[in-house]
Parts: C-alpha cells; sequence; structure tokens
C-alpha cells in the first residue's frame, strides 16, 4: 500500500510520455496524408504546421 502513491506518479508519467508520443505519430501522419512532399525541408514544414494547430 505504500507504494501506491509512487506507482501512481510513474503510471501518470507513464500515460502522458505515451500521449506526447502517440501526438508526433497523429502529426506526421496527418502531414504525410498531405502527401506531396518534394524534399525534408517542406516535410517538416508541414509537420510543424500541423502541429502548431494541434
Amino acid at each position: 500500500a505504500n507504494n501506491l502513491p509512487h506507482d501512481l506518479t510513474a503510471a501518470q508519467n507513464e500515460i502522458e510520455r505515451l500521449q506526447n508520443q502517440l501526438n508526433l505519430v497523429q502529426i506526421s501522419l496527418a502531414a504525410s496524408r498531405s502527401g506531396g512532399f518534394n524534399d525534408r525541408q517542406e516535410y517538416n514544414r508541414k509537420i510543424n504546421q500541423v502541429g502548431n494547430k494541434a
């Protein structure tokens, strides 16, 4: 029972980490669906554009 607060905090940290990862994947997917990237710079620009809307 003494470990419960620590375990809860660890679980919350893991949830936050996974939510951040999921957000990056969703941004990348949305950017790739927009299609037509000529180069890496354009790809990164689009990811930033989509990310700013999130």
